[in-house]
């Protein structure tokens, strides 16, 4: 039984969100013929796209050829127009593929009751507290509070008083309409005042605003370009909180001599002057490719600058003293052969250092600051290493080092005395994960504890015992009828893939359970539990979750990491399709049943396993991802990340991305799984432009198959910004998509 009308077809006049996506004017249909022939007269400046031939109609978009030589090797590129945003004929285009996702989407049956069940259940979280930082006595968190749209940044008397709550900035406030969002803040030492790094989503990166924290009210300062495409950015503040360092990206169009060398310097600002002013402090002689991390001490006397050389790249080290006005000459205490990963001050005149050097699953240092000036990296003392998996993260409050560890999921947490080296283990609810460690108090840090059963919480750690604050999220959704089961898969190599397995307590092992298999721990990302509201729908529906922990990720240690990156990337791939077989080959599922989804680094992760083994999966989502593997270098973020994919300009480097590259591996005919492809236009890490070429060459390839849709945000930019509206939207469609495809289609 067919449940949609044929996407070419004229929407219903209700279903008011394909209009919307034409913009004022609809695009009709004419001929814009590979061969660059004529076209129809049209509208002064209106530019219209075409109907590609085959069952399914999609919007046509013209093949013109182009070639690029590798190595001597000659690669051919039908859709390279497709990477220009501005050509008019790419914006129809993307426009009518627009157009015709959303008359499949808002067709699906019972579209409008999916999207007020997950409405109520996202829209349900109360107390969700995140990235929580105590200074001068006070604690700052952001704050997901819906309805609002987007997290606020609060500040509390302690981690235990809810009551003293308040709101000292507010993105919507700001911006009643939606364009702002909180990249990042920092407070100052004296919790007088608060950075906050605030963007509208794009490109473009985010300024800098400096709140007095009793009055609320933002300062004149206002410093641009905090961060970009390729730098999180970061800010650390001097004594008396009358200025900071902080990261800082240049102009466009602009290369000081200073800055000729790396994609990010280190500036301090003295509050009250004007940015011109500000002094460059880090610049030149810094790795081209250098993303900064930064860190003051308790008192403001010492700052550390972590400097990694691209992404997943070898870091090194500086530290300076600094008076109140930043002066004070930088010092380079690690070269990025030293195995530094991780640094921050303790109470006691010392740096806590995360080394990987002859130690793959981590070790944890103690520098004294006195000891700074000649460095003997071989005989530095050792106060941990981990007694279960790798290091993840750690803390240093008073004479105690608060430390997790694991290999990927449940996280194992630890209390080490500094001066006697005595462990003590501390107990976590089971099966959850710490997500993020942070001070409280002379001794103490708060740990939030995630899993994929429970909502996320804050507990206080001290004394070898953790307690419940009143920092607790809660939800509406319940999944008291399910439970977790960790598996493993085995890849093609051999290795063992970690599976988490989210599925109700009489689930039957009979093969006819629709499964969405997610990517976690997959090219640099943690695998620690998450919870997720909107899961509840698909288990209501008698669905399985399983998440796949790939090779590439940073929680299992080095020796994990390091074989999923560059020459070893499609270790990767093979995890995910492992993960794949062993859930049809367990009964849980089959192929028809089998649903893919993954954002970000994940999304690649899909492009491969859909044109590797399409027969594998019967619908995948895939959301702000790249699958020109052998193009994403000339991006924004592009060669920043050369280090974890590889790079075209090298041989053996071109060699694995061409291989494997999604779009390259695209053949005619194939018989592809149902994929909708999902981006946002303003995305300044990931280039749209991928998903734009992916939809292209799938719909080329197979126009009478499965089928395949495009839907581009052209509002917005990065996924992980969306608004609390956009959240239940992309959830809408994502899930609809799988129970329309996976579920219904049966």
């Amino acid at each position: 039984m067919n449940l949609l009308p044929p996407p070419h077809v004229r929407r219903a006049p209700a279903l008011k969100r394909a209009a919307t996506a034409f913009g004022a004017a609809a695009i009709a249909v004419l001929a814009a013929c590979a061969g660059g022939g004529g076209a129809p007269a049209s509208a002064p400046g209106e530019v219209r796209t075409s109907i590609a031939p085959g069952m399914r109609g999609y919007p046509f978009a013209a093949s013109r050829s182009t070639t690029q030589d590798f190595f001597g090797v000659t690669v051919s590129d039908d859709f390279t127009w497709l990477e220009n945003p501005a050509d008019p004929y790419t914006r129809a285009w993307t426009n009518a593929e627009n157009a015709y996702s959303r008359r499949y989407l808002d067709a699906m049956p019972a579209r409008a009751a999916l999207h007020q069940r997950l409405q109520s259940l996202i829209g349900s979280t109360s107390n969700a507290y995140s990235a929580l930082v105590e200074r001068g006595g006070v604690v700052f968190a952001l704050k997901n509070a819906p309805p609002q749209q987007r997290p606020v940044l609060v500040v509390l008397k302690s981690v235990d008083d809810v009551a003293s709550e308040r709101v000292l900035f507010d993105p919507g406030a700001a911006a009643p309409d939606g364009s702002l969002a909180i990249d990042f803040f920092r407070p100052s030492l004296d919790g007088r005042r608060v950075a906050i790094a605030v963007s509208t989503g794009g490109s473009d990166g985010a300024t800098l605003r400096v709140i007095d924290v009793a009055t609320g009210q933002a300062l004149a300062d206002q410093i641009p370009r905090v961060t970009s495409a390729a730098s999180g950015g970061d800010v650390a503040w001097s004594v008396g909180s009358t200025g900071l360092f902080c990261t800082q990206t240049p102009a466009p169009g602009s290369r000081p001599a200073d800055y000729a060398q790396s994609l990010e310097q280190v500036v301090f600002h003295k509050l009250g002057m004007p940015p011109a002013q500000d002094r460059l402090e880090l610049g030149a002689g810094l790795p081209r490719l250098s993303r900064v991390r930064l860190e003051s001490s308790r008192d403001g006397r010492s700052v550390l600058a972590l400097v990694e050389n691209g992404r997943g790249g070898d870091v090194s080290l500086y530290l300076k003293p600094a008076d109140a006005n930043g002066e004070g000459a930088w010092r380079r205490l690690a070269s990025e052969s030293d195995g530094v990963r991780d640094a921050q001050f303790g109470d006691d005149d010392a740096l806590y250092i995360k080394s990987i050097l002859n130690a793959p699953r981590g070790k944890l240092l103690r520098l004294p600051l006195a000891g700074t000036k000649n460095v003997d990296w071989d005989r530095m003392t050792t106060i941990a290493v981990p007694v279960e998996g790798a290091i993840q993260r750690f803390a240093v409050a008073g004479g105690t080092l608060y430390l997790t560890e694991g290999q990927a999921g449940a996280s194992r947490l630890r209390a080490i005395d500094v001066r006697t080296r005595r462990a003590t283990a501390v107990s976590l609810p089971a099966m959850s994960g710490v997500t993020a460690l942070a001070r409280v108090g002379r001794n103490d840090v708060v740990a939030q504890v995630a899993s994929y059963l429970e909502p996320p919480l804050w507990m206080r750690v001290g004394g070898g015992h953790a307690k419940r604050t009143a920092l607790v999220m809660t939800s509406d959704a319940n999944f008291s009828d399910s439970d977790v089961v960790r598996e493993f898969a085995t890849s093609r190599d051999g290795t063992p893939v970690p599976l988490d397995i989210l599925r109700r307590k009489s689930t039957r092992l009979d093969s006819r359970n629709p499964v969405l298999l997610t990517v976690g721990g997959a090219m640099g990302q943690g695998a620690t539990p998450d919870f997720d509201a909107a899961r509840r729908v698909w288990l209501d529906r008698g669905g399985v979750i399983a998440v796949a922990t790939l090779r590439g990720g940073v929680e299992p240690g080095e020796a994990w990491r390091a074989d999923g990156v560059r020459l070893h990337k499609q270790n990767t791939f093979d995890d995910f399709i492992a993960a794949a077989e062993y859930l049809v080959k367990r009964g849980y599922t089959q192929p028809a049943l089998l649903g893919a989804r993954g954002c970000g680094d994940g999304a690649l992760v899909m492009g491969a396993a859909l044109t590797q083994r399409p027969e594998l999966f019967r619908a995948v989502v895939s959301a702000a991802g790249r699958y020109d593997m052998l193009r994403f270098e000339r991006d924004a973020a592009g060669e920043y990340d050369a280090p974890e994919f590889g790079s075209v300009k090298d041989r053996a480097q071109f060699d694995a991305l061409f291989a494997y590259s999604p779009l390259r591996a695209v053949r005619d005919g194939g018989n592809y799984p149902a994929v909708l492809l999902m981006a946002g236009e303003r995305d300044g890490r990931v280039n749209p432009a991928h998903s734009r070429k992916m939809a292209a060459r799938l719909q080329q390839a197979n126009p009478s198959g499965r089928v395949i849709l495009l839907l581009t945000d052209t509002s917005s930019g990065q996924m992980s910004q969306a608004s609390l509206a956009e959240t239940v939207d992309q959830a809408t469609d994502e899930i609809g998509f799988f129970l329309n495809e996976v579920v219904a289609a049966q």
